[in-house]
């Protein structure tokens, strides 16, 4: 009998949680107005691209050369 006691507190303590939430984010949508999806910025160019290539390709050597002190300097400089 104890177990559905403790059974009956939870789903009702959960039942309670839920409708907590869905006043909250109602009171925020009708405060604040509905959220809309940003698109994204299109900042991420070919100058990017080529920029983040030479970095992965300078981490993997460093990585290969098990991290000498030659092999990390090429890497911070890329």
């Amino acid at each position: 009998m104890s177990n559905r006691i403790a059974l009956y507190y939870t789903v009702l303590h959960c039942i309670t949680c839920n409708k907590i939430t869905g006043i909250i984010h109602k009171t925020a949508e009708e405060t604040f107005g509905k959220a809309s999806k940003k698109q994204p910025d299109n900042w991420f160019d070919k100058e990017c691209q080529e920029a983040t290539e030479i970095k992965n390709k300078a981490y993997i050597n460093t990585q290969q050369q098990s991290y000498t002190r030659a092999s990390t300097d090429k890497y911070g400089e890329a």
